[in-house]
């Protein structure tokens, strides 16, 4: 018994199986050069042996969700850090008298980096792909960055 990998939900079939037991999409489709039935987890059509373009495998989408994910925690954790140990950098001002670091300034550092790292979940999200672990990871980065400009709040408001 051969095993191959479902083209839509990557999880290991048999090559018997005209229909994926776990996304329940059909294998058998028409190839669109000679319209002959294949496979659809070929690469290449057995009838007209014309190479077949290889599907999207959005494995690697929650891997960078996570990698950015953490890149963007590790940036939040330093600037809570180096904030909560000099306090003073938040009433500081530039030549106009405006705060150098104030909070609409973080709010949208925090915010845009989140947008980022959310970005890759979102796309898995669309291409219905991990629907639990992408859904998980945007809820996880969007309460964590409220946590964040919580805290910067707090910091700002003990500082004065």
């Amino acid at each position: 018994m051969n095993e191959k990998q479902c083209p839509y939900c990557y999880n290991k079939i048999t090559t018997e199986e005209n229909i994926c037991p776990t996304c329940k999409k059909k294998l058998n489709i028409q190839c669109p050069y000679c319209k002959q039935m294949i496979k659809a987890y070929d690469e290449v059509c057995p009838h007209c042996t014309t190479k077949l373009k290889k599907s999207f495998n959005p494995k690697f989408l929650i891997i960078l969700g996570v990698s950015l994910s953490i890149i963007w925690l590790i940036l939040q954790f330093t600037i809570i850090t180096v904030l909560n140990y000099n306090p003073q950098i938040l009433l500081e001002k530039n030549k106009h008298g405006e705060l150098l670091f104030a909070l609409p300034d973080y709010v949208n550092l925090v915010m845009q980096t989140m947008l980022i790292s959310i970005i890759p979940y979102i796309i898995a999200l669309v291409k219905k792909y991990k629907t639990r672990i992408s859904t998980t990871g945007l809820i996880i980065n969007i309460v964590i960055s409220f946590c964040f400009i919580s805290y910067f709040i707090y910091l700002y408001q003990s500082v004065k």
